[in-house]
């Protein structure tokens, strides 16, 4: 296939300067994330960034390639190295979730809070072979904290009380986490609640359908018998609303309940992993309290009923001394319910708008993967994995059975939905450590995703309808393709990582990558319009390509000022669509985060800075905007005294205007008439978090 100049510049300027770091090969495996600030650095930003959102993905933002699109006030997604969320997995101690909306109002992410978060595992698109398929971007593994048992003959029993605040938003919020043990059975009870207004910008503008409120409970118990160790972990949640300010609509109720039961033991003949998981949610999609007050609200009701369901078995025994073989087995369900109730007097009558009816998508997948250690420099991991999806949903209706509706409903009934697919998945890394100083990793790996329910089965081509299916937040209208394929994705990774030999003073670590996706799901333009589009998806055939940069440098540790370090990071990436010849959607600009720490006795402050260069590069057909580079500069800082802890922070000091490049349009004020702007971030915002361990 012949490239369009946009797609071809680019990659050769990018290789030839890149050519340093590529003589020194490696792999691509991103470093694990441990929200819980460390003993050897107390002033971990992570665990201070708890007080300042109630959205978990923002844990991430300090780690290389992630960004993050907007959503709800919890419902941010990831992205990496420009795929987004639908082409990451999350996973939640090991289950896979699906968001059941046709928005993505209800990401994975969005149902545990950051205080009910114990650890943050990424990895890159070569991650092995055990750690999933039908993904492309990678695997985000978020694990609730790791089940505590008391020394034999005694007990543990412990609680923790939160309460925390934030000026902008005039967000208010509680935690309790409580925790009682014996020497072999471990139970930890966690609720958390939080309520939010609209936001300002850093103009002072109320930024409307910004507001939420959640309440989460969760109860792990675990019981151990020498080597082996049983955990069953029940969740329940309630978003009674939530605003998204980037859609048409909001979210006006979201209820589910999770199940998630676990086994691992060893065995004479290796290690056993067993998982079993189910999770229930109850979804409601209408105009909330800030679109209902604008003239002529669209009232439009939307339900939603999911279910995920499914298992995971793996096997972990030693070949010999220097090779390690797993093994296993999986399988997910997900089923999916979407139906519209009429709404007399309206054009929305007099039947239920079916969107997706009875949808169903079951993938099971075996992989085997070899880790050996060859010589003490060398070491590898190769496996290989395939996955099946069969997905079908029943037959439709529009409001009317006339006009478009009754054509595409017919179209949609008549034709076969049937489906199943296959994916091969390879995962192939190489690390070599040629001294204490020193680390060098090659990754190459083939992913496959496989369409979702609603980019295969959304089927109504009428304006309104169309209109509310969108999780790009980019304000247009789309339309599902029975005839997807899979897509396919190619990487490379190269990953150099230089530091000294205890690996606590300075670390340097630069990754380049390229990914070529075959039949990667975009768009075609059904019809243009000057201020939105309908789209339908269709496989085209895309190149990603960037480079990941971190490093950190203690500068001081002693008695006097306590332990000072710097920290930085930054990535960019560029994403083409090779049929189109332009840019792919939602490709964050070049960036970088920089951030000076002290921890000094009973304290621990943060400076950090945070620069942003202009968006230039933006998809056309989903009229993306582009968006001004900006700079801002957050401090925060925390004390411990006794059994009780203070956390304080500024975001965005100098309150600055600026629109993130990821957040989509604000579509509140396409619905008041007034032309559509990239939304507005939040203006400066002061916070307090305080917990008191009983």
């Amino acid at each position: 296939m012949k490239k369009h100049p946009h797609c071809t510049v680019k990659p050769l300027f990018f290789a030839l300067t890149l050519l340093p770091v590529l003589t020194q090969a490696q792999v691509v495996q991103l470093d694990d994330i441990d929200v819980v600030a460390s003993v050897d650095n107390p002033a971990e930003q992570y665990n201070a960034a708890r007080i300042d959102s109630a959205d978990s993905a923002r844990l991430l933002q300090w780690q290389p390639g992630i960004g993050l699109s907007a959503g709800g006030g919890i419902s941010s997604a990831p992205t990496l190295h420009g795929l987004d969320a639908s082409r990451v997995k999350i996973a939640l101690d090991g289950q896979n979730i699906t968001a059941a909306c046709g928005n993505n109002m209800n990401p994975p992410l969005s149902y545990i809070a950051p205080s009910q978060i114990g650890k943050i595992d990424v990895l890159g698109p070569e991650s092995p072979v055990s750690a999933g398929g039908d993904h492309l971007g990678g695997v985000i593994q978020v694990q609730t904290p790791a089940p505590r048992f008391a020394p034999a003959g005694s007990w543990l029993n412990e609680a923790i009380v939160g309460a925390n605040g934030r000026g902008n938003g005039r967000a208010s919020g509680g935690t309790l986490d409580a925790a009682l043990a014996n020497d072999d059975t471990s139970l930890n009870v966690s609720a958390m609640t939080e309520h939010a207004d609209n936001y300002t910008d850093g103009q002072g503008n109320e930024i409307k359908s910004t507001y939420y409120t959640v309440r989460s409970e969760q109860l792990n118990l675990a019981h151990r018998d020498g080597s082996q160790t049983w955990r069953a972990h029940v969740r329940h949640q309630e978003v009674p609303g939530e605003g998204f300010a980037n859609q048409r609509m909001d979210l006006i109720g979201n209820r589910s309940d999770a199940v998630n039961l676990s086994y691992e033991g060893l065995l004479p003949w290796g290690k056993l992993a067993a998982r079993v998981y189910w999770q229930d949610t109850r979804h409601q999609m209408d105009v909330g309290a800030d679109k209902s007050q604008y003239d002529d609200p669209m009232f439009m009701p939307m339900n939603t009923h999911g279910r995920d369901v499914g298992y995971a078995l793996s096997l972990t025994t030693e070949l010999s001394g220097r090779h390690t073989l797993r093994i296993g087995n999986e399988f997910h369900r997900f089923t999916l319910d979407d139906w519209w109730p009429p709404v007399s007097g309206t054009g929305m009558a007099p039947n239920t708008f079916w969107s997706i009816r009875n949808g169903r998508r079951d993938r099971i997948g075996v992989f085997g993967e070899v880790a050996s250690a060859w010589l003490p420099q060398w070491s590898s991991n190769v496996g290989l994995r395939l996955d099946q999806v069969h997905s079908n949903a029943d037959n439709v209706q529009g409001y009317r059975n006339s006009g478009s509706y009754a054509t595409d409903s017919a179209a949609f009934n008549a034709a076969p939905r049937d489906k199943t697919d296959l994916g091969w998945g390879l995962s192939a890394q190489l690390r070599y450590r040629p001294d204490p100083l020193s680390q060098y990793r090659l990754g190459l790996s083939q992913q496959t995703r496989f369409p979702s329910l609603y980019e295969r089965y959304a089927w109504s081509s009428n304006w309104m309808a169309s209109e509310m299916i969108n999780w790009a937040g980019d304000g247009n209208a789309y339309v599902g393709n029975l005839n997807l394929k899979p897509e396919v994705a190619r990487t490379f990774n190269l990953q150099g990582d230089w530091h000294d030999a205890d690996q606590r003073r300075w670390q340097v670590t630069a990754t380049p990558y390229y990914s070529y996706v075959q039949d990667y799901i975009g768009v075609e333009v059904l019809r243009a319009t000057p201020g939105e589009n309908k789209l339908r998806f269709a496989n085209h055939n895309a190149e990603l390509y960037g480079i990941d940069l971190s490093g950190k440098l203690r500068l001081w540790d002693d008695a006097a000022w306590g332990m000072g370090e710097f920290k930085a990071v930054a990535d960019y990436v560029h994403g083409c669509d090779l049929s189109t010849g332009t840019s792919l959607y939602h490709m964050m600009p070049l960036n970088a985060r920089l951030s000076l720490t002290q921890s000094f006795e009973h304290w621990q402050h943060e400076l950090a800075w945070w620069v942003v260069s202009k968006k230039r590069d933006v998809d056309a057909a989903r009229l993306e905007p582009q968006t001004a580079g900006y700079s801002l500069l957050n401090w925060r800082a925390s004390y411990q005294w006794r059994r009780l802890s203070v956390d304080f922070s500024v975001d965005n000091l100098f309150n600055k205007y600026y629109q993130a490049p990821l957040a989509g349009v604000y579509a509140d004020l396409a619905l008041q008439g007034l032309p559509t702007i990239a939304l507005p971030a939040p203006g400066r915002s002061i916070n307090l978090g305080l917990s008191l361990k009983l």
